[in-house]
């Protein structure tokens, strides 16, 4: 090669996301492209992922594929009567896999229903930009709930007489 040719740059690498907060889009839009331990079930209308940041023994997210609504916010999408109750359907799909896990982990313990040991809900204020609701087990145990923004996010509380910032507006 002579002095005069310039090798061809390496394109960078495309990021998966943007920003941080558009990080579960992925998951929508390609759900084969992660290994199992991460996505654990798809369809062509919803896909089950292990939550990145577990606050729970076992912490999930339901992501809806419908694309009219995947951006939208929770209490927006879920004014459409049909969709909830497909989500409602599909989130109690995931809350039974959820409760079998916890099953799993730690055995029948005298008869203990391990489905009401498992919580459903959107936050009322979300950290991401995609649509998702959370499945998570309702001991609150894990190294990432650090803060207390962390373990009001996943526990309802009242501001004038209003519940914010937690789990189980739809569910």
């Amino acid at each position: 090669m002579s002095s005069s040719q310039t090798p061809a740059k390496k394109p960078k690498p495309t990021p998966r996301y943007k920003h941080p907060r558009d990080g579960l889009g992925p998951y929508i839009s390609h759900p084969t492209g992660f290994p199992p331990g991460e996505v654990i079930h798809h369809t062509p209308d919803y896909v089950y992922i292990r939550d990145r940041y577990p606050k729970a023994t076992v912490h999930t997210l339901l992501l809806p594929r419908d694309a009219t609504k995947t951006l939208l916010d929770p209490f927006k999408a879920f004014e459409d009567a049909e969709f909830l109750r497909a989500t409602k359907e599909e989130a109690e799909k995931l809350r039974r896999l959820v409760a079998a896990e916890l099953k799993r982990k730690f055995g029948e313990q005298n008869g203990r229903e391990w489905e009401k040991e498992v919580k459903v809900g959107v936050h009322s204020n979300p950290s991401m930009n995609h649509l998702h609701v959370h499945v998570i087990s309702r001991d609150n145990h894990s190294e990432r709930l650090k803060t207390g923004k962390h373990y009001s996010t996943y526990i309802p509380r009242v501001e004038g007489g209003r519940r914010v910032n937690c789990l189980g507006r739809f569910f």
